[in-house]
């Protein structure tokens, strides 16, 4: 996968070694991913396979991928293809370069790197795997980092690992690292596979089998030794809740611990800090392997706990599972709302974001009731952006208070937007907002503030919004089309729509409105960018909008889009979209437009049978303007009897042959063949003249490919 090397990255920051924000020194981390033992600690180095090639080590490579991943500044997507790059070189060094980053991380730094490999089962498959393939050719001393890494991944990484552990056709040495990982991964699906790997009959080497008895002891914490069968029997016997009790036990100590050193932390609170954090992850890592009831019941605990760090990792907690699909349930919902009030401003943050997400009902009148005394900038606009996606009228008042404030002026502004095109601002809102959001515009505008100007303003604001629109900044050229769209306000941008810009925001707003046959004119209406600059975003604004008129006024949209010369397939896609239900639930008028219509266009674009089928559910009478489409549509589709029912003497058929003859002759040609099988010597004088009049119009036709 190529790294794109115009990226910019910086060199790496100071030499330290930090964990969500607090510093921890290396041992203490190394030790993390093995609190119980692991055996990785102790590994001594593996020799090179015999007969390998020598592997070239390009430094100057592995150092810019390195600064890379290191650099927040870069997008997280091309940071995860150059860990994954290095990840899949086959040498140490280049491994041993991500465990370098962790080490040399800043406290700012820490959490963009983390996210690099968070949910990366779900995300980025190619990078567990390949951080899978790493282990057995990582030095011993970074694959500690590298084990902790993995059980950051997510659900779902147990079963990755399981498959290398299994697979005999795998390097023994790569088993030999997905066994070891699967130790320090305590779910049903790591102790299923270990059990695989030593099931009766199975050959395998003595190392392969006493590394799954060692993973096996970690998981469980039970001394059973290398007896496969008391294994067996375990699992059989009671092993899951087993399981799910040693779980609990560790969740219970590592909690226990994190209070001791919590009250002691006067006198160590440096060292107190770091352990905690180490406590999180590994509490992060054990709650992977719990069901999910029991998950649950764990994080509703957590959500209480005396250690800030605890409690924002509960948050966190709820959040993923609820992306991941759970229930969450209302004892969690209303746990997550007492810490509203926590002392923490991240975590009262992080449970507002959360709370509106899940749709708590009270959210907006809570957050409306603390802003009013939020003195911090970063958490005020936290909570006016979830009034913004829950508006409601009685909130309108503290957010223009926080309209003027630096630091909270476009999550405000933005607010305020959403209110007025939700219908929900008094008549007097523009007392306050059009002042506050004037004076921002003149002295440093943003399209936030330029946006609620444009969309509120007086005729006294226009030449101001005029001179934006002259601007390098394509968001305040934007902002300003959006607004004046928005008021009404169109006719001043019509001698602006040659602006890609401008012309995209006027036809992304309109189709953002009501859908209606006026706003397919007003579209239809526009003028566009040079060399048709603004086809995609036209065509997307009236897709958008035909899609949302009623299904009777389809017809007058598809007489709108075929005067202003729209492609015969985006009329057929919009005539298109009721379903057949919607079709029989329309009046006989509207149904037989529509269908007359529909059919017709498939007739042009040569789709015979897709006009028959559309028709032939439909009793449609022989006086009806349908009937000729459908006898017509039977005829070019071949379905030659169900049209002699429909028309048994020949007249029909000559009528629809004379004017294949003229716009589709191959056609003509095979029902000719037809009418001479069916009606043969039954024709009258008149009609033998004109079925001989349209052979010899087909037979002068010329044959063969065209001429150059």
């Amino acid at each position: 996968m190529p790294i794109d090397r115009s990226m910019t990255s910086t060199p790496p920051p100071a030499r330290a070694w930090r964990l969500g924000g607090i510093v921890v020194p290396a041992w203490l981390v190394l030790s993390a991913g093995v609190i119980h033992g692991s055996p990785l600690l102790q590994a001594r180095p593996d020799p090179p396979a015999a007969g390998a090639a020598a592997v070239v080590v390009d430094e100057e490579e592995i150092d810019w991928l390195r600064s890379i991943v290191a650099n927040a500044s870069n997008g997280l997507e091309i940071r995860r293809r150059a860990a994954e790059k290095l990840l899949r070189m086959p040498t140490p060094l280049a491994v041993g370069a991500i465990v370098g980053a962790f080490e040399e991380s800043t406290d700012a730094d820490r959490p963009a790197l983390r996210a690099i490999f968070e949910d990366a089962t779900v995300e980025s498959p190619e990078l567990a795997e390949a951080l899978i393939d790493a282990l057995p050719v990582s030095a011993a001393k970074d694959r500690p980092r590298l084990l902790a890494l993995l059980a950051d991944l997510g659900p779902g990484v147990d079963e990755l690992v399981a498959v290398v552990a299994v697979d005999p056709r795998r390097d023994v040495r790569a088993r030999l690292m997905a066994v070891e990982a699967l130790g320090g991964l305590p779910t049903r699906t790591s102790v299923e596979s270990l059990l695989v790997l030593v099931a009766e009959g199975r050959e395998e080497t003595a190392e392969m089998r006493s590394r799954v008895f060692r993973a096996l002891e970690k998981i469980s914490g039970v001394p059973l030794g290398e007896d496969a069968e008391a294994w067996r029997r375990w699992w059989r016997e009671g092993g899951e809740s087993t399981l799910e009790r040693t779980c609990e036990e560790r969740v219970a100590d590592l909690a226990a611990q994190i209070g001791r050193l919590d009250r002691d932390r006067r006198g160590i609170e440096d060292r107190a800090d770091r352990t905690a954090v180490r406590l999180r992850v590994l509490l992060a890592d054990v709650l992977v392997g719990l069901e999910p009831a029991a998950r649950q019941e764990r994080v509703q605990r957590l959500l209480g706990d005396e250690l800030e760090s605890l409690r924002e990792l509960a948050v966190e907690q709820v959040d993923r599972a609820f992306r991941n699909g759970d229930r969450i349930g209302e004892e969690t919902i209303a746990r997550l709302a007492t810490l509203l009030d926590d002392p923490s401003l991240v975590i009262r943050g992080k449970a507002a974001r959360l709370l509106g997400t899940l749709g708590w009902e009270p959210i907006a009148e809570e957050v409306a009731r603390r802003l009013k005394d939020e003195f911090d900038p970063e958490l005020g606009s936290i909570y006016l952006e979830v009034l913004a996606e829950r508006p409601r009228a009685d909130t309108l008042p503290v957010i223009l208070g926080r309209l003027g404030p630096p630091g909270t002026s476009d999550a405000a502004a933005r607010a305020i937007f959403r209110l007025v095109i939700a219908g929900l601002a008094p008549a007097d809102w523009r007392v306050v907002a059009v002042p506050a959001a004037r004076t921002i515009v003149e002295v440093a505008p943003t399209p936030q503030t330029v946006r609620l100007l444009a969309l509120a303003g007086e005729d006294a604001d226009r030449a101001l919004l005029e001179a934006l629109l002259d601007r390098d900044n394509p968001a305040v050229r934007r902002a300003v089309a959006e607004g004046w769209t928005r008021s009404g306000r169109l006719d001043s941008l019509r001698p602006r729509l040659r602006d890609p810009v401008v012309f995209a925001a006027v036809v992304g707003t309109i189709s953002a409105g009501p859908s209606s046959l006026e706003a397919v004119s007003t579209l239809l209406g526009l003028d566009r960018p040079a060399e048709d600059a603004g086809a995609a975003d036209l065509d997307a604004a009236l897709v958008k909008i035909l899609a949302g008129l009623p299904a009777n006024q389809l017809v007058q949209a598809d007489d709108l889009l075929a005067g202003n010369g729209v492609g015969l397939d985006r009329r057929l896609a919009s005539l298109a979209r009721p379903s057949s239900d919607d079709v029989k639930a329309m009046t006989p008028l509207d149904r037989d437009r529509l269908l007359e219509r529909r059919a017709s266009l498939l007739l042009t674009l040569a789709r015979a049978e897709e006009a028959a089928d559309l028709l032939e559910p439909f009793a449609i009478m022989t006086e009806q303007a349908l009937s000729p489409i459908l006898f017509e549509a039977r005829l070019r589709a071949g379905r030659f009897d169900r049209a002699a029912a429909q028309h048994a003497l020949p007249a029909p058929w000559l009528d629809v042959l004379e004017r294949l003859a003229l716009s589709d002759p191959a056609e003509a040609e095979v029902l000719l063949e037809e009418v001479d099988r069916r009606f043969g010597g039954r024709l009258s004088p008149e009609q033998s003249a004109r079925a001989s009049a349209i052979r010899a119009s087909l037979e002068l036709l010329p044959t063969g490919p065209p001429a150059p």
